[in-house]
């Protein structure tokens, strides 16, 4: 590392995601132990202007310990992008920029590098046969082009502070203009997934994503079939088409199926709400908003009847329309009813995250 700041942010951050991660700063003394390929490897470094030393870093790196892979964080601005393309062409896994303003450098590295210690674990699991498409799948993350991955893997543990392991938002009428009020107030270091389930056609939710992940610290998609559902993300269901949650062995794969609709809904909430009824108790937080009908407060109430979900159903006066989540207090599912303005904040207080 270039910079000692950096290089204890680096440091900080690793150990509160992960306290086993054993942690080198001198790159001269990593190079020179003895490591095996019986653990997972990840190299993050920091370079600024130097470009051939950057790029002998990753060659040096990739001749000493091929199934390392390399990260690189930089402060460059005019040249990122050439510096991007050099990075990628020498072996890199990918970069990331740094704003000039350190104070911002917490959160940004909590956002980048909890999947990268993810990836990690994943690659070295799921064996060198996956490794490309993991590999594949996390540089492509910038183009929403994705291959599916079923193979049994074991990833981070999800939280820390809380049992939770999932949220899940079911929206219908209204939906759009409300995710926009309460996505952008979620932080970058969300500690679970978050899965949206939209009522809307085919051909829009990849878009919608799109617009909705330049606005917010966390990551904002469209989930794809067979794509592994990861904290620090969220997802949102293709249109047109249901999803349901996979589980393999601890972790969980988003899967569509084409099928009928449910109460008249593709997507529908509570087919994904039925395919969570194998997970643990106090892990899942139900979150039904603005929309007309009653999907999701069948599955919704038979969670928490369970003991696996703990259920938001937002307040009358912020909804478009108070359809939905007026079903699921009416019948008793409610734990909490929150105006969408504090719908964030009450998932970042059950979660047990430090604002």
């Amino acid at each position: 590392m270039e910079s000692p700041f950096l290089e204890k942010k680096i440091t900080e951050v690793i150990q509160e995601l992960d306290s086993e991660v054993q942690i080198i700063t001198l790159y001269r003394s990593f190079l020179e132990k003895d490591l095996t390929a019986d653990s997972p490897a990840l190299l993050i470094t920091d370079k600024s202007s130097d470009l051939r030393s950057a790029v002998n870093i990753v060659r040096e790196t990739h001749a000493v310990y091929p199934w390392y892979e390399v990260f690189i964080f930089t402060d460059l601005r005019d040249d990122f992008t050439d510096f991007l393309e050099k990075m990628l062409a020498a072996g890199a896994m990918d970069c990331a920029q740094l704003p000039s303003d350190s104070s911002s450098w917490g959160t940004i590295l909590r956002r980048v590098i909890r999947p990268l210690l993810g990836l990690t674990r994943m690659r070295h699991t799921a064996g060198e046969s996956k490794a490309s498409i993991l590999r594949e799948n996390y540089r492509n993350r910038r183009t929403g082009k994705f291959r599916a991955l079923t193979v049994p893997v074991s990833v981070l543990p999800i939280l820390k502070n809380t049992p939770f392991k999932l949220v899940v938002i079911g929206i219908s009428t209204g939906g759009p203009a409300a995710l926009n009020q309460v996505l952008p107030k979620l932080p970058a270091d969300m500690n679970v997934p978050v899965i949206i389930v939209q009522h809307i056609p085919h051909g829009f939710t990849d878009q919608m994503a799109r617009g909705l992940d330049r606005k917010c610290a966390i990551n904002v998609r469209e989930g794809k079939n067979g794509e592994h559902i990861l904290p620090g993300y969220c997802y949102i269901v293709p249109g047109g088409i249901h999803s349901k949650i996979l589980f393999i062995g601890d972790h969980m794969v988003l899967r569509t199926v084409m099928s009928d609709p449910v109460n008249s809904c593709r997507p529908s909430v509570d087919f994904m709400l039925k395919s969570l009824d194998r997970m643990a108790k106090s892990s899942v937080i139900v979150v039904i908003m603005t929309g007309m009908g009653e999907d999701g407060v069948a599955e919704a109430i038979n969670l928490k009847n369970s003991g696996i979900s703990w259920n938001i159903a937002q307040d009358e006066k912020s909804c478009t329309v108070f359809g939905m989540p007026k079903v699921l207090i009416d019948r008793g599912g409610a734990d909490e009813i929150i105006s969408m303005e504090l719908i964030a904040d009450a998932l970042t207080r059950k979660l047990g995250i430090k604002q």
